[in-house]
């Protein structure tokens, strides 16, 4: 068992989630972000592939909590948001 634990461990401090690209700012709130993210797997890669990018909403809630969830950016109102043109 603790074999198992140590393993789930070690995998979970290498894989963690990566913002590519801020896509979207919201224009009421520049703290509410669209942004494109991926899977960081470190030395085992990620990010390589279109796939492997996915687009979230980042609502925070204090400075180290923060809602994450899937969108859909065809589908959004596109009035509330101000696009961004630049890559970090």
């Amino acid at each position: 068992m603790s074999l198992i634990l140590g393993v789930f461990t070690l995998f979970s401090f290498m894989f963690h989630y990566s913002d590519a690209t801020t896509i979207y700012i919201s224009s009421s709130n520049p703290n509410l972000k669209i942004v494109s993210r991926f899977l960081d797997e470190g030395a085992f890669g990620g990010g390589t592939e279109p796939g492997d990018y996915e687009t979230v909403v980042l609502r925070p809630i204090t400075p180290f909590l923060k809602i994450e969830t899937s969108i859909d950016t065809t589908k959004m109102d596109k009035g509330e948001w101000i696009r961004q043109i630049y890559r970090r």
